[in-house]
C-alpha cells in the first residue's frame, strides 16, 4: 500500500480523536454540619477526616465517568484524596492544623447530573506499609496498625456533653501489614448523590450520629468499627451498614448534597 493510501486510512481516525470530549478541570468541596446546619471547631465539631477514592460523575443518561485526580504531594495522590474538616484547636483539639476541603482532578467535559465516590482506601493500597507510602497515605493519625489498614473516616460531634464518634476501617482482616489475605468486614462506604453539580457543596452532615444515639447512653458513644464494639450497633447504621453483621443496609445518611 502507498504512503498516500496509509494517509487516507489515518485522517479519519485522526478526525475521530479529535471530535471526543475535551478534558475539563473538576473540583469537589465539602463542608461539615450539624443536623444541616454549618459545623466547626468552636462547637460542635470533634473531628472530620476521610479517604476519598473511585470518584466518578454520573452523566444524565446514568454513564459513570472517571474523575482523574492529581498528585499534590500532599493530599491527593495514586487515585486517593485526603479531605480533613477539622482544625487542630478547640473541640478539635486532638486533630491537626492543616486541613482540606476539596477534592480537584480531570474529567471529561459534558453535562453532570451526580457523583459517584468511596469513602475508603482500596484493598490494595489499604494494608500496605504506611511508614513507606506516599502522600496521602504516608498520615499516621489515619492509620490504625492493630488493624494493619486506614481509617477511612474519623467522625465525632458533641452535643453539649454527648458526644458520637466513629473510626470506620476494614475489621476482621486476616494476616499481617502487606500480608492481609482479606478482611471479613471491608467497611466501604458507597456514596451516591443524584442531582449534585459542579460548584454544589457535599455537606458531611454528623447529625444522624447524635439522632441514633440512644436517651440513656453515656457522655462519650464511640465505635471502632469491630464486630464486639457494642457503640458500632448504633452509629454503623448510619454509614449504611449492620453494626453487628456488617451486611449492607440501606443508603448511608451522612453525605448529602448542599442545600
Amino acid at each position: 500500500m502507498s504512503i498516500t493510501a496509509h494517509l487516507r486510512l489515518l485522517v479519519p481516525l485522526w478526525l475521530v480523536a479529535a471530535c471526543g470530549p475535551a478534558d475539563a478541570p473538576f473540583e469537589m468541596r465539602f463542608v461539615a454540619a450539624n443536623g444541616g446546619v454549618p459545623a466547626d471547631c468552636a462547637g460542635d465539631l470533634a473531628d472530620l477526616r476521610f479517604y476519598v477514592s473511585e470518584l466518578a460523575v454520573v452523566r444524565p443518561d446514568g454513564r459513570h465517568d472517571t474523575v482523574s485526580l492529581g498528585d499534590n504531594g500532599r493530599w491527593q495522590g495514586q487515585g486517593i484524596g485526603l479531605v480533613d474538616l477539622e482544625g487542630g484547636a478547640g473541640t478539635c483539639a486532638n486533630g491537626t492544623p492543616d486541613g482540606n476541603d476539596r477534592i480537584v482532578g480531570r474529567v471529561a467535559d459534558g453535562e453532570v447530573a451526580g457523583i459517584a465516590f468511596r469513602i475508603g482506601v482500596p484493598f490494595e493500597r489499604n494494608h500496605a506499609d504506611p511508614l513507606l507510602a506516599a502522600p496521602p497515605l504516608d498520615d499516621m493519625s489515619m492509620h490504625w496498625h492493630w488493624r494493619s489498614g486506614y481509617k477511612f473516616l474519623r467522625a465525632a460531634v458533641k452535643d453539649g456533653d454527648r458526644r458520637a464518634s466513629v473510626h470506620l476501617g476494614s475489621a476482621g482482616c486476616r494476616g499481617a501489614v502487606t500480608a492481609i489475605e482479606g478482611c471479613d468486614r471491608p467497611n466501604r462506604v458507597d456514596v451516591h448523590l443524584p442531582g449534585w453539580r459542579p460548584g454544589v457543596a457535599v455537606a458531611v452532615d454528623l447529625g444522624p450520629l447524635l439522632d441514633a444515639l440512644p436517651p440513656d447512653s453515656g457522655p462519650v458513644t464511640h465505635c471502632e468499627s469491630g464486630p464486639a464494639d457494642p457503640a458500632c450497633a448504633t452509629l454503623l447504621p448510619v454509614l449504611g451498614f449492620d453494626g453487628r453483621t456488617g451486611e449492607a443496609l440501606t443508603e448511608q445518611r451522612l453525605f448529602h448534597t448542599a442545600r
